[in-house]
């Protein structure tokens, strides 16, 4: 399933599950066009630049 817009919300909640695939993945993967991620709490390690 994919979809236009993605909104993605407080992703250092998200269950981690086998280092990056899971809830948090897919929800990063299921954007067309737009992805949004808002956060108020540091993002998690795997989200950050290198």
């Amino acid at each position: 399933m994919e979809f236009d817009g993605v909104v993605v919300v407080e992703p250092r909640y998200f269950v981690r599950q086998e280092e990056f695939a899971g809830t948090l993945y897919t929800s990063l993967t299921r954007a067309n066009r737009e992805l949004v991620v808002v956060h108020s709490k540091p993002l998690p390690e795997s989200l950050t630049q290198r």
